[in-house]
């Protein structure tokens, strides 16, 4: 079972209430966390609700497993991609956090770290809404042109999304620029970004 920050906080807020849950969880589940989860619990500006939150992790069942961050998980998936793509399975790349785990068991942040990752978490949320907020213009002008391109649900949405030359492969282009960018190779690898 993978836990949210939301999900924490409530078992938190939840005091004695919350008891058979936690003895539930112990019945066979395993509690996994997501670097982003930890990232989002250790930025609490607030020291003591910070220790209860990593103090309410400690007992859940098998809390000491973490999962990447989700830009981490995709650097992983493309990188494996990338090595092998006629044989990649999405399903061996292996997206454990080990430094988020030794940090949990250790209780190793420092309240300048915290802040820190405070600071980056709303850095990251800032620079995602203003990415997406500068694309509604262009949407809104393609569908006041052509109101059947709008999407009627989710299906529809999708369906849209993974058409040749969609949203989904361009973000998929960007993604591997934006990887290799950084790469010393990046000019062998042009021809497979577009």
């Amino acid at each position: 079972m993978i836990f949210e920050t939301s999900a924490i906080n409530g078992l938190v807020d939840g005091g004695t209430t919350y008891e058979p849950l936690m003895r539930g969880l112990a019945c066979g589940l395993e509690a996994i966390l997501t670097g982003m989860t930890v990232g989002e619990l250790i930025a609490n500006k607030r020291p003591k609700r910070r220790a209860a939150l990593l103090s309410r992790l400690e007992r859940l069942p098998g809390s000491g497993r973490c999962l990447a961050p989700p830009n981490e998980i995709i650097r992983l998936l493309v990188r494996e991609h990338w090595k092998r793509p006629s044989d990649f399975d999405w399903m061996n790349v292996n997206v454990r956090a080990l430094p988020y785990e030794v940090a949990l068991r250790q209780r190793d942040f420092t309240n300048e770290l915290c802040m820190r990752e405070r600071s980056e978490q709303f850095r990251v949320q800032k620079a995602f809404k203003t990415k997406w907020t500068r694309l509604r213009p262009k949407l809104d002008e393609i569908l006041k042109k052509d109101p059947s391109k709008r999407p009627n649900n989710y299906q529809e949405a999708v369906a849209i999304a993974l058409r040749d030359g969609g949203v989904l492969w361009g973000l998929g282009q960007d993604l591997y620029k934006l990887l290799f960018a950084a790469d010393s190779g990046v000019n062998d690898h042009k021809g497979r970004c577009s």
